[in-house]
């Protein structure tokens, strides 16, 4: 029984590690893409203009019973 313990302490262990380690690298990943991302868009013009697409809402909208006023 002691010895099952153990192991299953040890299991519980090396998996919380593991799932430690996992999250920092994810965290680590995710920083650096962002980073590459802002620098990216930060090196280019800003738009000056914004466009509206009209795909339909409204119309479904009434469909479901929803004001669209």
């Amino acid at each position: 029984m002691t010895t099952m313990i153990k192991n299953n302490g040890m299991r519980f262990f090396a998996l919380h590690k593991a799932v430690g380690i996992r999250s920092w690298l994810r965290d680590k990943v995710y920083r650096e893409y962002e980073e590459l991302l802002e620098a990216e868009i930060l090196e280019k013009p800003l738009p000056e203009h914004v466009a509206i697409i009209m795909d339909g809402n409204r119309r479904y909208a009434e469909k479901i019973g929803v004001s669209t006023k």
